[in-house]
């Protein structure tokens, strides 16, 4: 989706510091955050599409104390440890982009990472708000209630409460960077808030409601939980990306023996290959395959033949590139089945380790989402006789809607 929303550069605190006890079908004991949502950690649903809007400069990812915190693949993004409150966590997400390298912000969104299902054009409202207002007001998302409104007390009702001046209020929500910071270094008030407009409306600035979106629900109950999973099965695109690479033998040495790369596995052969790289055709392939879901070339337009750097290099960067690439594109790599077509060598012994390896580059699970088979070419061609060996590849992968 092209964003119609003023340039307002912004930078993120993304808080995934939260215990999340309310969630109570956790056998695991994994706080929420954490908990895989259509294959990957719920924290990095919202990242991702912060990361694909034009006007994103970064930002930070609180995690909780003594968590293996690693953003690989996500530039200009820095980790911070939360504390006890989410008070506590959005004070030192600012503190770390206030004295972080690079250009200090001018506005901050903070969004609670258990809020997976936020999109665009919520972001796109809240800036073209933020513009108006030239940055001197808060922008928050909220949504009207769809039920009555009650105020109860021991289970009685103590009054009915007017429905239209009533809001439910979602994040992310955007700031001025320098007030908000402010605002929590002075600590004004005693015990937490329930979110940071409050610091607003403590010191008595304007806070601007924006239409927010059902969709942006916060995963709290496990009812929420639920939801998220059959939401995550029904959103997005599958694509499907094909790959195809070829290499010849060279000349037999029937003197010494050796080896030949297939799938990132040394395999014990008697011939070598002509190539650039170490020649895994496996891995060439594979690459190709998964560029292809996301329609960004292919491997030779990425690390040409004629760059005498990847002279000898090993093809596992070249895999590990392209899955970066469908990240950064906010999609997943669900499975790859790949198929090497040789007379020799032979891959029985040694598909297993193939299918390691290949999980290992990719972050699939190498029992039920990576397939290695192998034929031959009963004799014919090329490949048939001997003199070279080729690999197909299927890489399939789940992406965002373009319009969300």
């Amino acid at each position: 989706m092209v964003s119609s929303a003023p340039a307002v550069p912004f930078h993120v605190v993304h808080l995934a510091a939260g215990r999340g006890s309310r969630l109570t079908s956790n056998a695991d004991d994994v706080a929420k955050q954490f908990r895989l949502l259509g294959g990957r950690p719920v924290w990095q649903h919202a990242l991702s599409v912060f990361t694909r809007h034009k006007s994103c400069q970064g930002g930070v990812v609180v995690f909780p104390k003594g968590h293996p915190a690693s953003l690989d693949g996500y530039n200009n993004w820095l980790v911070a440890t939360g504390g006890l409150t989410r008070q506590e966590s959005a004070k030192a997400g600012l503190d770390a982009l206030a004295t972080g390298k690079g250009s200090k912000p001018k506005a901050v969104m903070v969004h609670d990472a258990a809020r997976p299902f936020i999109s665009l054009a919520l972001l796109d409202r809240l800036l073209g708000e933020f513009a108006k207002a030239k940055g001197k007001q808060a922008v928050i998302p909220a949504l009207p209630p769809r039920d009555s409104i009650k105020a109860t007390h021991d289970g009685f009702v103590e009054a009915g409460l007017d429905r239209d001046r009533v809001r439910l209020i979602q994040t992310p929500q955007l700031f001025d960077f320098a007030t908000l910071h402010r605002f929590h270094q002075k600590e004004a008030a005693e015990g937490g808030y329930a979110d940071d407009s409050e610091l607003y409306e403590y010191f008595n600035l304007p806070v601007r409601v924006v239409d927010g979106e059902a969709m942006a629900f916060k995963i709290t109950s496990d009812a929420d939980w639920q939801l998220a999973q059959i939401l995550t099965a029904g959103l997005g695109e599958t694509k499907v990306g094909f790959g195809y690479d070829i290499h010849q033998f060279a000349d037999a040495d029937a003197t010494s023996g050796g080896t030949i790369m297939l799938c990132g596995v040394a395999i014990p052969h008697n011939r070598s290959l002509v190539a650039h790289s170490d020649g895994d055709v496996g891995l060439h392939a594979a690459t190709d395959a998964v560029l292809a879901t996301i329609a960004q070339g292919d491997i030779g337009s990425h690390f040409p033949p004629s760059d005498k750097k990847w002279q000898g290099a090993d093809s596992a960067q070249f895999l590990a590139f392209a899955c970066g690439r469908l990240r950064d594109a906010g999609g997943q790599l669900v499975h790859l089945d790949v198929t090497i077509i040789a007379e020799a060598p032979k891959i029985t012994q040694h598909r297993q380790a193939m299918c390691a390896r290949l999980a290992e580059i990719t972050g699939l699970d190498a029992t039920r989402q990576v397939s290695v088979k192998a034929t031959t070419n009963e004799g014919l061609g090329a490949i048939g006789e001997g003199k070279a060996i080729a690999c197909q590849a299927l890489a399939t992968a789940r992406l965002p809607m373009l319009a969300v």
